[in-house]
């Protein structure tokens, strides 16, 4: 049985949409939105919260989406839709703010608007972003998937993950890559890669692409057994470490840069 609490609050500039719904028994959450940021925090109980809120404009322009939450068997479906395509938002800010408990698979896509997730839990998160920016920070899953086509890619602290998959059209991505992530994968067209840790293993494997832009890596460790392979087109390559100035797919670390500089240090 689904339970919804809808209530429109305003306070000065402020107005907000408030829906919930039971979580037992959901595995998963997809989330979809036109053009409003999102976060995504946990949520100690056994429901979820969804705010549908709009800062900065005296007029409510909420009545110009539809916000829906809706329960169907074993997922929840969270959306965010413009009515009038011909609309455009200016000067206010739209948010959609979640708190959801642990569910076995999270999905989110938007059109246009920043992402955030922290302090949060799932088996498997999905992100993609047509044009905005994506931050994730302490968080716990065992597959991370995030795609954007303009924005950057941002991973912070304490976001321990198995594997991870980070890839950008045109963006910047940087990662604060975890003891525990064992397997780090980032493709960027046009933007720089950093990734920086504490200690690099000979078990973990890493492989940075970027089309268009320098890769930067910066750990305070360097296991004797790790491999590195290194290789540019056009740009100098410059480490601290050992590493094979060459595309060698034996190596359990690979950079491949196209158009800029790579940087190893520890």
């Amino acid at each position: 049985m689904l339970i919804l609490i809808l209530v429109l609050l305003t306070s000065g500039n402020t107005y907000k949409i408030h829906k919930a719904v039971p979580m037992e028994n959901i595995k998963e959450v997809i989330v979809k939105v036109d053009n409003a940021d999102v976060s995504i925090q946990k949520n100690d109980s056994m429901h979820l919260d969804a705010d549908f809120v709009q800062h900065r404009c005296r007029e409510n322009i909420l009545n110009k989406y539809t916000f829906e939450v809706e329960r169907k068997k074993d997922v929840v479906y969270i959306s965010v839709k413009k009515k009038d395509r011909d609309f455009e938002l200016r000067k206010c800010s739209l948010k959609l703010v979640l708190e959801v408990p642990f569910v076995d698979v999270l999905k989110v896509n938007s059109l246009a608007g920043d992402i955030r997730v922290k302090d949060s839990r799932s088996d498997s998160i999905e992100v993609k972003t047509l044009a905005g920016d994506v931050y994730i920070s302490d968080f716990k899953t065992d597959n991370l998937v995030v795609k954007v086509s303009a924005g950057d890619i941002r991973i912070g602290k304490n976001v321990i993950v198995d594997n991870i998959s980070l890839e950008t059209t045109s963006g910047d991505v940087y990662v604060k890559k975890h003891s525990e992530v064992k397997k780090l994968e980032i493709t960027t067209k046009s933007g720089d890669i950093e990734i920086e840790g504490s200690l690099l293993k000979k078990e973990d494997k890493i492989l940075a692409e970027a089309s268009s832009g320098d890769i930067k890596c910066l750990f305070k460790n360097i296991d004797k057994g790790v491999k590195i392979s290194a290789s540019t087109k056009s740009g100098d390559i410059k480490s601290s470490f050992p590493v094979i100035v060459r595309d060698d797919e034996d190596c359990n670390v690979i950079f491949r840069a196209g158009s800029g500089d790579i940087i190893i240090s520890y």
